[in-house]
């Protein structure tokens, strides 16, 4: 069992960092201590283990080769929902998707229900919004939504800050994202409903729309280019309306893989066993065999399914304009 964890461990780990130099620190015992419990001259202890197990996220099936194939390890991350517990998700999510950057050919694949939570946190007015949406509607405690409107709202520069690791993270790794036409409908419908509360006025939701507007335009620019502009790596963009898109990312790399699936908005369950992982994988690489790419060459394609995002933005703005002058007139 320890010649197999030490040798999961060695995998996980770059090529760059030195192996003993790594246990040493987890274990925060010297080089020489390190390097007899490698190679078997100092028994390694129980705690010892343990530690090791959960600071590389090991499955325990891997270690102990659990013989039940239906049976694996789900983690389950709870963050509380409130602004702390928002960032403390953002914090988990960057720090996954920083892990991941540092490994050979790491690339995530994401099934899009919703606009990406990290191209939503690119431009300054979104990415308030979005804060603001976590912060309040979603929060256990309903103490004083009803008195706080978007206006008078400030990001926490924590979140700020936080928020930006986590767009910069993403930049950072190969990526094949699968979309349909119903992608901005959870953003769209959320400005409604802050107008209908009267949580928004009809001026700052018309230029939250022309935020998500600049977003979308971004984002047509890197399936244009096919990769993102400033990091140069690639960028694949999918259309598929026939298969359930439910917010998943799957993560991949040489060494290591995780399946990550939304259950809150701030908790999600990851799986890291390698035969659930690699079977999700190849689920994926069939579905993109059935989905049309609308990055790279596909001109015509993308720009229908462009036109029909940036017509539902222009929809939503005629109506905000049309609750903007019946309010002048009631006035």
């Amino acid at each position: 069992m320890k010649k197999k964890l030490f040798h999961y461990i060695k995998n996980k780990i770059p090529d760059n960092n030195s192996f003993i130099d790594v246990v040493s620190d987890v274990l925060g015992l010297s080089y020489d201590a390190s390097y007899r419990r490698i190679n078997g001259k100092t028994t390694l202890s129980f705690e010892e283990g343990f530690k090791l197990i959960k600071h590389f996220n090991i499955p325990l099936n891997d270690i102990y080769n659990a013989q039940d194939s239906n049976k694996i390890n789900i983690n389950k991350k709870v963050n509380r929902e409130d602004t702390p517990g928002l960032h403390e998700y953002f914090n988990e999510v960057s720090s996954i998707m920083n892990q991941f950057r540092r490994l050979k050919n790491s690339k995530y694949t994401y099934a899009s229900k919703d606009f990406p939570i990290y191209h939503s946190l690119e431009t300054n007015l979104l990415r308030k919004f979005k804060i603001y949406i976590y912060s309040h509607f979603l929060s256990k405690n309903k103490t004083g939504v009803q008195k706080t409107k978007f206006e008078k709202f400030v990001t926490p520069k924590v979140l700020d800050d936080v928020a930006q690791k986590v767009t910069d993270v993403f930049k950072r790794i190969k990526s094949d994202e699968i979309w349909n036409e119903n992608i901005i409908n959870t953003t769209l419908f959320q400005i409604k409903h802050l107008l209908e509360l009267n949580l928004i006025s009809p001026k700052s939701a018309l230029s939250i729309c022309d935020d998500l507007t600049k977003n979308i335009q971004i984002i047509e620019k890197r399936a244009i280019n096919g990769h993102i502009e400033e990091t140069k790596v690639d960028f694949n963009l999918y259309y598929n309306k026939m298969i359930n898109l439910n917010n998943s990312i799957l993560i991949t790399s040489d060494s290591d893989n995780k399946f990550i699936i939304p259950y809150t908005p701030l908790s999600f369950f990851s799986i890291d066993d390698k035969n659930t992982t690699r079977e999700i994988e190849s689920y994926y690489e069939k579905q993109l065999l059935y989905s049309k790419k609308i990055s790279g060459n596909a001109g015509m394609e993308r720009e229908l399914f462009f036109s029909i995002l940036y017509g539902k933005i222009n929809l939503m703005k005629k109506q905000i304009r049309i609750k903007e002058s019946t309010e002048e007139l009631l006035l």
